[in-house]
């Protein structure tokens, strides 16, 4: 009786799991389903949604004016423009099963800014062919809602892909961290070996911005360096692989023998190896900007680290005005030519 008793047990117990398994492998509806459940994205992203045939139809939703059908599965996005652009959007790699041997991407696209929802753009794509909406101009601050839908009534296994792309933007992007011209002191900025008296200066005249500088003094015994390291700021966008992000600073030096080494370092969370660059002045003169350009090896950048090396055995360097931007649309090409000067260096 009892043997009989455990085995009646174990066949409850084994039904339980094999209903909880079930239960936890059972396909849900997207999260995004709603627009007021929409997915926070950045702008150079990709995201998918899996299941959308489960994904519903809001009341009052419209498919470019038309109201929309119960086929129409849509999902919802929204990020806030962390700057005024042009970017791209599209559907590009979205599979949409209409048979168990056919497969579609006809998707729809609409733009929506603010809440409430204010439509801005809206398309459908055709034969095959990813939606995509070009020219977009986003303006800094707002929000945007992105709906993604479906031409076709989905089968189960067909998902989404939506993509963000930054074309070009109204100034350059910054990356740089704080205190960029030394107008609070040093700090975040870590120098090592200073020595001759390398100090930040503040009223003496030789800032290229507001009261302050670095100074380095040269010396036989000199290799003092500054760097700042300045963390992505991956909440707001992320980079594209093979575009720019560009290192400018403003330098001053006397001295006959200057020997000063600028370095931009782009540092990834995808294991890639750091990219770098570096720029090398050696001869005196009045200021003048320094640029140094790396070209991303990943999107999934994680830190840019600016460096300024003096190993000048006279005279003095003097350094302001320290930025990293993420150049986005530029590509590195050779006999391109001289980058533009961002609007606030000038």
């Amino acid at each position: 009786m009892k043997r009989q008793y455990v085995i009646v047990l174990t066949l409850v117990v084994c039904a339980f799991l094999s209903v909880s398994v079930l239960q936890a492998q059972e396909p849900r509806a997207p999260s995004n389903d709603n627009s007021g459940a929409s997915e926070y994205i950045a702008l150079n992203g990709k995201y998918r949604a899996d299941d959308i045939h489960l994904a519903s139809t809001e009341l009052g939703e419209t498919d470019c004016g038309l109201i929309a059908t119960n086929g129409s599965k849509s999902v919802w996005y929204r990020f806030q423009a962390p700057f005024s652009a042009t970017i791209s959007i599209s559907t590009l790699g979205s599979v949409l099963y209409t048979s168990e041997f056919s497969a579609a991407t006809s998707t729809g696209l609409s733009l929506y800014a603010n809440d409430p929802l204010n439509q801005l753009d809206c398309t459908f794509s055709l034969g095959g062919t990813p939606a995509q909406l070009t020219d977009v101009s986003i303006n800094q601050g707002t929000w945007y809602f992105i709906r993604v839908t479906s031409i076709v009534t989905p089968l189960p296994g067909s998902f989404y892909v939506l993509r963000t792309r930054v074309d070009s933007v109204s100034g350059f992007i910054s990356v740089g961290g704080a205190n960029k011209s030394f107008e609070s002191g040093l700090a975040p900025w870590i120098a090592k070996k200073a020595n001759n008296g390398d100090q930040v200066v503040c009223g003496t005249g030789d800032q290229y911005v507001g009261s302050c500088a670095y100074k380095f003094v040269g010396g036989a015994d000199e290799a003092t360096s500054i760097k700042q390291t300045f963390l992505w700021p991956t909440a707001q966008f992320v980079g594209l692989k093979d575009q720019l992000v560009l290192g400018q600073g403003h330098i001053k030096r006397t001295g006959a023998a200057i020997n000063v080494k600028i370095t931009l370092k782009v540092a990834y969370t995808d294991g890639t190896p750091t990219s770098k660059a570096k720029v090398s002045v050696t001869t005196a003169g009045s200021y003048s900007q320094i640029n140094v350009q790396v070209e991303l090896a990943s999107r999934n950048v994680s830190t840019t680290t600016f460096q300024v090396k003096n190993k000048s055995t006279d005279g003095t360097v003097v350094v302001d005005l320290l930025d990293a931007f993420y150049l986005a649309g530029a590509v590195r090409s050779t006999g391109a030519g001289p980058l533009p000067v961002p609007a606030a260096m000038q």
